[in-house]
């Protein structure tokens, strides 16, 4: 049970991070603050704790989801460039 709402918490983190990168696009950086950074590096984590798991398609797009909102968000926020954790766990 406590695993179904973890997956579904990270699939809403997901969803935010595509309208993060829209929100981006439009030069709206200046509101986007550093806990939402936060967020979708925490959520990037476990997506690529669940692909190196088992592998999966669904997982491996979010994946790259979020590091395209990251990197959206990287010209206010320099952390939320940085994907050495994120790409550690994508290497185990």
């Amino acid at each position: 049970m406590a695993i179904d709402g973890f997956k579904r918490i990270t699939a809403y983190v997901a969803e935010l991070g595509v309208e993060l990168e829209q929100y981006a696009a439009a030069g709206k950086l200046d509101k986007i603050s550093p806990v939402v950074c936060f967020c979708l590096q925490t959520c990037a984590g476990t997506y690529a704790w669940y692909a190196r798991e088992n592998g999966s398609e669904e997982h491996l797009r979010g994946l790259a989801g979020l590091r395209r909102a990251l990197d959206a968000i990287s010209p206010k926020w320099e952390a939320a460039g940085k994907h050495e954790a994120v790409d550690t766990w994508t290497m185990c």
